[in-house]
């Protein structure tokens, strides 16, 4: 009798679980759900100073929260130029770094000696236009004055012997001919006057002007070329485009690396199948292993490319945690839950044991 008992209790076992796995299965009950995947901690935004095999020097400021490099900067030297690179000495690796604050210095001797040699020139140029316009332009009009005073007087002369020559002219003692002759030395002597007149109120009035205008396009042109060379200098006196923490490098082609501090990253994983149940905005808890305080974030950016991870195809999604936990370090590896919206309690029984077995 009791063997029967314990028979008939097994199929009530049975029976009562096929109900309950039936029940799952048929009855709509949506239940809350997470998707467990673990997170990779990075800064939202890093600038790299580097340089190359050639010489050139490479400055890159990445931003991880929208995914992309928001400066590009490559600054090539001229063969043979003795360029160096010098970290301030005030800064040390840890030392916290407020944006615009001078991180290095580099020297090129070839931008020095370009712009001692145009400055030398503007000089020049500027003191050449300085005696243009005063001492020179002085000297000029007198001698023009002088000219003129003698123009007037070859042509006054000449006037008085044109005025004989007629009167003997008409009373036949001379030629036509000879008459012409004065006449014509007399309009040429006249022209002159005339010039050496339009030159003195030329020189007193703007004389030069051509050459003036060539000085001043000459200084122009110089002090464009040596702003050239001061904004590449300027670019040389490399300031930080962020607020952060000078890191220690190990790199010898990695000169400085600056990360920002303020705000963090996480990269995680998602399994393909788990995709339509990520939303941009959806909820991130993280959990730091020397704390037992969650890390709080958001879903910003869900990648579309699929990837393999642990043998699966998953897809990479980024969350922002603008709340900057002293727990959080860059390069962190730690495990995460995404909140997702309602499901059927079938599909919620589903993602547990799918969770249990690829992620643990």
């Amino acid at each position: 009798m009791k063997q029967i008992w314990k028979t008939h209790s097994g199929r009530i076992s049975v029976f009562l679980l096929v109900l309950i796995i039936m029940l799952v299965l048929i009855l709509p009950v949506y239940v809350p759900q997470t998707v467990k995947t673990i997170a990779r901690i990075i800064p939202e935004k890093e600038w790299i100073i580097s340089k190359g095999q050639d010489g050139r020097l490479l400055s890159v400021l990445k931003n991880h929260r929208l995914a992309k490099t928001e400066n590009y900067t490559l600054n090539i030297f001229e063969r043979g130029d003795a360029v160096q690179f010098r970290l301030n000495p005030q800064l040390q690796p840890g030392s916290f770094i407020n944006k615009n604050d001078t991180v290095g210095f580099i020297y090129s001797n070839e931008i020095e000696r370009e712009l001692a040699r145009l400055e030398g020139s503007l000089s020049a140029q500027k003191a050449s236009l300085l005696m243009s316009l005063t001492g020179e332009k002085n000297a000029l009009i007198q001698a023009a004055r002088q000219e003129l005073l003698a123009a007037e007087k070859q042509a006054e002369l000449q006037k008085s012997i044109l005025e004989r020559q007629k009167t003997l002219f008409e009373n036949n003692l001379i030629s036509r001919e000879q008459y012409d002759n004065e006449l014509t030395k007399y309009e040429l002597f006249k022209s002159n006057a005339q010039i050496a007149k339009a030159q003195v109120e030329a020189v007193s009035t703007g004389e030069k002007e051509e050459l003036l205008n060539y000085i001043r396009s000459q200084i122009n042109a110089l002090e464009k070329e040596i702003n050239v060379f001061k904004t590449r200098r300027d670019r040389y006196h490399l300031t930080a485009p962020l607020s952060g923490e000078l890191n220690m490098n190990f790199s010898t082609d990695t000169l400085a690396h600056i990360r920002s501090s303020d705000s963090f990253i996480a990269v995680l994983p998602v399994i393909y199948e788990d995709l339509p149940r990520i939303k941009n905005g959806a909820k991130l808890i993280l959990s730091p292993l020397n704390t037992p305080d969650p890390v709080e974030g958001r879903i910003i950016m869900i990648d579309k490319i699929i990837r393999v991870f642990q043998g699966r195809q998953v897809i990479y999604a980024t969350a922002v945690i603008e709340d900057a936990h002293q727990a959080l370090l860059p390069g962190l590896i730690m495990k995460g839950e995404i909140t997702c919206n309602q499901v059927l309690l079938r599909e919620y029984v589903y993602n547990i044991i799918k969770d249990i077995f690829f992620w643990n």
